[in-house]
Formats: structure tokens, C-alpha cells, sequence
């Protein structure tokens, strides 16, 4: 037993180590179109964002979930109309 726990303790941390080297090394890559996606549309929402341009920030919200409460559960935003309304009364 005192053996496994030694080589637990000295090889688990390599190991967790190397695999999030890995997937770090995967994710922040210029050349991963899911990246390059993400950074499109979080410019284009952040551009929106500062413009007041409520069309691009329904074109990429709508659908999105938020919490509704009281009761605190994940729901869907609904119709595009819902959206743009509850979105005016949040920027007053």
C-alpha cells in the first residue's frame, strides 16, 4: 500500500501536469477555428455592446438561458421581442 501511495504521489502531478500543458497548448492556438470563432463573436459582441446596436446583441443572444426568479432555474430567453425588452429595461 505504502508503495502505491509513493507512486501516486510522485506521478499523478507529472501526469496532471502534462495534460493540462496539452489542452492549454490546444485551446490558446490562433489556428483552432473554434477560437478564432469565440474571438469573432466576442469582438462583434463587445463592438455591440459600446454601440448600443441591439440587433447584433439579439442576433447573438437570443436563445441564450437565464435564471428567472424566484424560483432560480435555467430558462431559454423565449421570443426575440422578450428579449429586446427585458435587454432596454436592463441598459436604463
Amino acid at each position: 500500500m505504502k508503495r502505491f501511495f509513493l507512486l501516486f504521489v510522485i506521478f499523478m502531478p507529472v501526469l496532471i501536469l502534462a495534460n493540462t500543458v496539452t489542452v492549454a497548448a490546444q485551446i490558446t492556438s490562433l489556428d483552432n477555428p473554434d477560437v478564432a470563432s469565440l474571438k469573432a463573436t466576442h469582438e462583434r459582441m463587445l463592438k455591440a455592446w459600446s454601440d448600443h446596436d441591439i440587433e447584433t446583441i439579439v442576433e447573438i443572444c437570443n436563445g441564450a438561458v437565464g435564471l428567472v426568479t424566484p424560483p432560480h432555474f435555467p430558462v431559454q430567453s423565449g421570443s426575440r421581442v422578450r428579449f429586446v425588452k427585458g435587454w432596454r429595461s436592463f441598459t436604463r
